[in-house]
């Protein structure tokens, strides 16, 4: 127990003694006298409940009693003589120092706040609050009508108001988290990651995202960053087009999601199950026996395995079909797929701003209660694309007029978002992976007669656990179709599911509109369009989640067991 005192409360004793005593010295005899007083008391207690209460009111007590002995008064009070029984009791002293230490700041606060008036303000809130003076007496002072002494005021009083408001809620102790991505080609060194990795930059962004903006002068209050240090950034971002200057205020000139948007798309697609993904989900188990007479390889997977690869395929197939097509063509710039924004980064992409901040988070306990949430939604956190490489042919890959050489998809989901398989990422070695399951398929899986580089490939690939390994024989386990054998599906399956659940997709296309219409700021208009394409995009996402909760989903373990899943390979 001593041990504890000494360490723990030896630095805060001599930090408030010489608070108390204003000097170092005596502050020094302070803290001892009390520390020692409050050792001799605590080697004679067998419990202790409240043991920082206790030690704060010893303290106080000698405290009171070096003031007593300062004005020669004999009745001091000592620990010994009582044996503590002025010492244990049910007055907490902790609050009451709390509480004091809680006035003098907000004392010391309102000083500053007074001295960041305008002179004309604060001479009168002065003359008015500190110098006891009547309105009219001011008026008479400073040559102006009572009017405008209470208008100057209201107005001070208002001021301060705002700049205590400002110290509780700012950004200064609490700063927020925004999460910029990218669509389109990010180019070699994105701008983007400037922000990422500046909190300062993020919070000027967030900060800026709204209709009114924000002056230099209300980021510094609101951020504490020094004027100089802000300047520079500001210019930055400005000349990034990150923020549009208007006048003298700066708005953030990209959109920014935050958790309530996510909250209500997630709701509007619970709302909607029995009207659009029960319809897409029972189509897929009714065309059970079509797919499979497809004949591709993977066909014969179990059903719940090979509907990771469906679904995977049908989202792609669904992003770019009719509805969604025309969403593309974003109202604000014109620009369409070919035709992304041009950065000064040398990308061209569309920007998509998440705010992150644990401070905007949504409870959802108060209106917004979601009818049937997800099961384990923390593991559905993260989603990584559709990735799809097209090799030749058209820059469509279900343009059937101009046959690809090869088209590759994965979509990462769930918990293994973020387990890329190499097939995927190394797109220089996938004429090599054409080679490498054409001949796993036509040969029994036998590896003979590969080349040392096939047999490499064939290695990490089973580390990944994309090949199975067994024996001699090498056979995957993703989805490969011939070109032919694609059309059939994407013909024959996805066209007419797309249009079976037309009326529903514009339905959602409509609600999503009106939603995005709401949530953005007028200068951020072009994102309607954009966001309603996302929001529509990510049915396909639910599609997963809701399908999982269903039963209707092989659910892996762990990364490496997933990676597979959703990986197809046309050839």
């Amino acid at each position: 127990m001593f041990t504890r005192i000494a360490d723990d409360y030896s630095l805060m004793l001599l930090n408030w003694a010489i608070k108390k005593t204003g000097s170092r010295a005596e502050g020094e005899d302070l803290a001892q006298e009390a520390l020692c007083q409050i050792l001799t008391f605590v080697k004679d207690q067998t419990q202790i409940d409240k043991l920082d209460n206790l030690i704060w009111k010893i303290a106080h007590y000698i405290w009171c009693n070096r003031l007593r002995k300062n004005k020669k008064d004999n009745n001091v009070i000592s620990l010994s003589t009582y044996h503590g029984q002025y010492i244990i009791d049910e007055y907490d002293y902790i609050d009451e120092i709390a509480e004091n230490e809680a006035i003098k700041d907000d004392l010391a606060k309102l000083r500053r706040r007074i001295a960041d008036l305008s002179k004309s303000q604060r001479d009168i809130i002065i003359a008015y609050y500190l110098c006891s003076k009547p309105v009219d007496e001011i008026a008479k002072s400073f040559n102006i009508s009572v009017s405008a002494v209470k208008w100057r005021l209201f107005d001070a009083r208002k001021n301060i108001k705002e700049r205590f408001d400002m110290d509780y809620n700012s950004s200064i102790y609490n700063p927020g988290k925004l999460f910029l991505a990218i669509n389109g080609d990010k180019g070699p060194d994105p701008d983007t990651k400037r922000i990422n990795e500046s909190l300062a930059r993020q919070n000027i962004c967030l900060l800026c995202y709204g209709e009114g903006g924000k002056t230099i002068g209300e980021l510094n209050n609101l951020t504490g960053i020094p004027k100089p240090y802000l300047e520079y950034d500001l210019e930055w971002l400005t000349d990034r087009e990150f923020l549009l200057p208007v006048g003298k205020k700066y708005l953030t000139n990209f959109g920014i999601k935050s958790r309530r948007h996510f909250i209500d798309v997630k709701d509007i697609y619970v709302r909607n199950k029995e009207l659009y993904y029960k319809k897409i989900i029972v189509y897929f188990h009714s065309h059970e026996n079509d797919i499979r007479e497809i004949g591709f390889y993977g066909c014969d997977f179990k059903w719940n395995k090979l509907l990771w690869s469906l679904l995977t395929l049908y989202l792609r197939y669904f992003s770019e079909s009719g509805p969604l097509k025309t969403l593309k063509k974003y109202n604000s710039s014109n620009i369409g797929d070919l035709d992304l924004e041009l950065h000064k980064d040398g990308g061209r992409y569309i920007i998509n701003g998440f705010d992150q901040s644990d401070i905007h988070g949504v409870d959802v306990g108060k209106g917004g209660v979601l009818t049937e949430p997800v099961s384990e939604p923390e593991k559905w956190m993260k989603v990584n694309g559709v990735w799809c490489n097209t090799i030749g042919g058209a820059s469509n890959e279900f343009d059937s007029s101009v046959q690809p050489e090869l088209t590759t998809y994965w979509l990462g989901i769930y918990i293994f978002a973020d387990h890329i398989p190499s097939l995927i990422k190394n797109t220089g070695r996938q004429k090599t992976w054409k080679i490498i399951l054409k001949h796993l398929i036509r040969n029994d899986y036998s590896i003979d007669g590969f080349s040392a580089e096939e047999k490499e490939l064939l290695d990490i690939a089973v580390k990944e656990y994309i090949i199975k390994k067994d024996g001699g024989k090498y056979y995957p386990q993703f989805t490969v179709f011939t070109y032919k054998q694609f059309v059939n599906l994407y013909s024959k399956i996805f066209e007419p599911l797309v249009q079976s659940v037309l009326p529903q997709t514009m339905e959602l296309i409509k609600i999503f509109k009106n939603l995005n219409g709401r949530g953005l700021p007028r200068i951020n208009c072009g994102y309607i369009e954009r966001w309603t394409y996302f929001d529509v995009w990510d049915s396909g996402i639910k599609n997963f989640m809701f399908a999982a909760d269903d039963g209707y989903l092989y659910m892996p373990e762990n990364p490496e067991d997933g990676a597979a899943l959703t990986l197809s390979f046309i050839c």
